[in-house]
């Protein structure tokens, strides 16, 4: 498996980096802050990596909690609430389309129930400075944007639309 300091992943993410702007959604589970960071780890980041998880579209983020919210051994019982968010930001690289097939990481490795290479890449992603990562989804077509809050810098934006 291709680790954190593989050169080649990381050329692969650095030849992606491109500037991103645009609306995304969020739901939160009852009155939790929508700008309110995962830092226990998830999909795209490893314990201690802070990550705002948004879909590219409404529905897709509704499909992201309810998925979350299905695994989880109690049921929760507050509402939940969709926020859009505007985001802008300088370094970012999309990974759908198999962007990194090339070096080993086809899109369904990324979207399988093994989180470890995804984790991989966002720790990957977080050292090179990289602000967000445009992920592929296992429940919608749109895809996701994991924001690495540590990463974002002073002229980034990410704010509530």
């Amino acid at each position: 498996m291709i680790g954190i300091h593989d050169p080649s992943l990381l050329d692969a993410l650095e030849k992606l980096e491109t500037p991103w702007k645009g609306l995304v959604w969020r739901q939160v589970i009852g009155q939790t802050d929508p700008l309110r960071p995962n830092a226990r780890g998830a999909r795209w980041n490893p314990p201690e990596t802070e990550a705002l998880y948004c879909s590219l579209s409404e529905s897709g983020a509704q499909l992201e909690l309810v998925s979350m919210l299905e695994r989880q051994p109690v049921k929760v019982r507050k509402a939940l609430r969709t926020h859009q968010l505007r985001v802008d930001v300088r370094r970012s690289a999309d990974l759908r389309s198999g962007a990194l097939a090339d070096v080993g990481y086809e899109n369904h490795i990324l979207i399988a129930d093994d989180w470890s290479v995804p984790q991989r890449m966002g720790a990957a992603a977080a050292w090179l400075g990289l602000a967000a990562l445009i992920v592929p989804s296992a429940r919608h077509d749109a895809g996701n944007i994991v924001l690495f809050v540590s990463e974002l810098s002073p002229s980034d934006l990410v704010e509530p639309a």
